[in-house]
């Protein structure tokens, strides 16, 4: 799985935006609000990568119960496939 399109990342006060940016604009109008690991899981899905590989890389990053990271991976997903914005 990867992104359909090229986010621009930038954080806001206490918190991380998503955009679209570049043709991707005008296809896909949303801003996303990310918390830490939210952006993580983003700037992972850049590249095309299985569920597997992006819970063991956020593994390394994060250290935190594996069931909790997977609900917080699976939320992410969830919002990015509402958005469109996720290929599977």
């Amino acid at each position: 799985m990867k992104l359909k399109c090229n986010l621009a990342i930038q954080q806001v006060t206490d918190f991380w935006a998503a955009v679209p940016v570049g043709k991707d604009a005008k296809n896909y109008r949303c801003v996303i609000s990310l918390n830490e690991t939210a952006k993580d899981i983003v700037e992972l899905l850049r590249d095309d990568i299985t569920l597997e590989a992006l819970v063991e890389r956020m593994l390394a990053l994060y250290d935190v119960p594996a069931d909790d990271l997977r609900r917080d991976i699976d939320g992410v997903l969830d919002q990015l496939r509402t958005e469109n914005l996720l290929a599977e």
